[in-house]
């Protein structure tokens, strides 16, 4: 694979990645990763960060915290 091609392939990365937020916004839905082995959150979107009232700015909110703010 030649540097263009690589390049071209991050570009579309990163275009899909803008089109799963921006669908995330508008349908109030979020998405997150969660590894059960270590109980840790590996990732969490924007949108769930803003649904669940976290800031971004404080990284990744822990497992335990997170899971209390979920209504059963």
């Amino acid at each position: 694979m030649d540097i263009t091609e690589q390049e071209e392939l991050t570009q579309e990365l990163r275009r899909r990645e803008a089109y799963l937020a921006e669908a995330q916004k508008v349908s109030h839905t979020g998405s997150w990763a969660w590894s059960p082995v270590s109980n840790a959150i590996l990732y969490w979107s924007e949108e769930c960060y803003r649904i669940s009232g976290y800031d971004s700015a404080h990284g990744l909110p822990s497992f335990e915290s997170s899971f209390q703010r979920i209504h059963l």
